[in-house]
């Protein structure tokens, strides 16, 4: 998406490294807190894009439901 490549490339490396810890999961979660939910899908995308097992699952959940809210306030 459009926010990929804001922030360098980097796989979560070790078991203790989650994306809950990461920067785009932070500013992701803070604009989603805001009523940004497309702003929060784009900060998530990239790290989701990178994230591996549960954690990869985790932020496609929450890509999912912060697209059906920006999507439900459009109409």
């Amino acid at each position: 998406g459009a926010g990929a490549g804001r922030h360098p490339a980097r796989t979560l490396a070790s078991p203790e490294e989650s994306a809950v810890t990461d920067p785009e999961f932070l500013e992701g979660a803070r604009l989603f807190a805001a009523g940004e939910w497309f702003g929060a899908h784009e900060a998530w995308e990239g790290l989701w894009l990178r994230a591996r097992g549960d954690d990869r699952a985790f932020l496609g959940a929450l890509i999912l439901l912060a697209a059906a809210l920006h999507g439900s306030w459009l109409d």
